[in-house]
Order: structure tokens, then sequence, then C-alpha cells
């Protein structure tokens, strides 16, 4: 589990520009290195990830495949269950391969936990992740995760929340009946 609770994340429809999101954190102070990427393996980076073949000859000849793996590998963490994962961040690192509950239904919900959500809210969001993107953002504290919340929710965030907020009762049960009734 991460160690703070200042962190920021956002929900995002798989039609979300992730680059241009990731560049509006960037420009608010949040290093990409900061930045933990969740993503579901329908999602056409995903695919693209799937397809890469990771040999130095190959990835030479295909300079958009090589782009992309840059990209992904400057960030903090890209986590897309079942194809691959990234990890560029002690922090991450540890989120990633923190142990879990076996009780889970799904490897993303693991990771949401190894992130620092309640396991009821970890099940909630891997739920979501089946058709979604989730953006991560590790905060130095609750104004810059606030500060970060609104950018996020600024470049399209379906929901946007620091992970403090989560954590409080109210917003677990006024989300949990909004879930409710989209489901």
């Amino acid at each position: 589990m991460i160690l703070s609770t200042t962190a920021a994340y956002g929900i995002y429809p798989m039609e979300a520009r992730i680059q241009a999101i990731i560049a509006n954190l960037n420009e608010a102070g949040c290093p990409a290195e900061d930045v933990c990427m969740l993503m579901p393996p329908s999602h056409p980076m995903a695919q693209a990830v799937r397809d890469a073949k990771f040999s130095p000859m190959t990835l030479n000849s295909d300079a958009l495949a090589s782009e992309l793996l840059q990209w992904l590998s400057r960030l903090g963490a890209v986590i897309i269950p079942g194809v691959a994962f990234f990890v560029g961040s002690r922090v991450f690192l540890r989120a990633v391969l923190a142990p879990c509950p076996a009780t889970l239904g799904s490897a993303s919900a693991e990771r949401l936990m190894g992130l620092g959500f309640s396991q009821h809210e970890a099940d909630r969001y891997a739920d979501r992740l089946n058709d979604g993107i989730m953006i991560f953002a590790c905060c130095s504290g609750e104004a810059q995760s606030e500060w970060i919340r609104k950018v996020l929710e600024r470049t399209g965030a379906d929901e946007a929340c620091s992970l403090h907020d989560a954590a409080t009762p109210a917003y677990v049960e006024s989300h949990e009946k909004a879930f409710q009734m989209t489901a």
C-alpha cells in the first residue's frame, strides 16, 4: 500500500486523450514519475503494447511502437492486467507488488488496494476499469491533491477525487448510491 493518502485520481472513458491528460498534469506540477495509469486490456494502447515485439531489432524498426513504449516507461507505473505493467517508481513498485487478500475478484482490484483504496472501493473501481482508464497521481500534500483533482476534472474525468476524500464515509455512501443507479 502507498504510504500516504495524498493522491488524486480520475476515471476516464476509453476514448480519453491520455497523452494530453498526462501533459496537463505535468504542466500543473505533477511529474510523470508520480503518475500511475491503469487501463483495460481492450484499450487500443494496450493492444499496441501487446503487439509490440520486445526485441531491440524490432523496436528500432517500428518507430511508433518504440515511441509508445518509451513514453509509457516515463510514467511512474502503467498497469494493463493480463498484458503488461511498467514501473518506474519505487512507490508504485510497492503498490503493484503489495500482497492483497485472496478474496478479491480481479487483478485490477488488487492493484487498487495496493494504491491505497479500501477493498470495497477497489472492487467498485475494478468494475469501472473494464471499460475505462484510471489516472492516479501521488501528491506532496492535500493542497496539491486538491489542485490535481481539479486538473483531472478539467481534462474530462467522469469522476475525480482525492484518495483522502474517497476514504470518508460520506463520499463512499454518495458514490455508492450513484454507482448503483448507473449499474
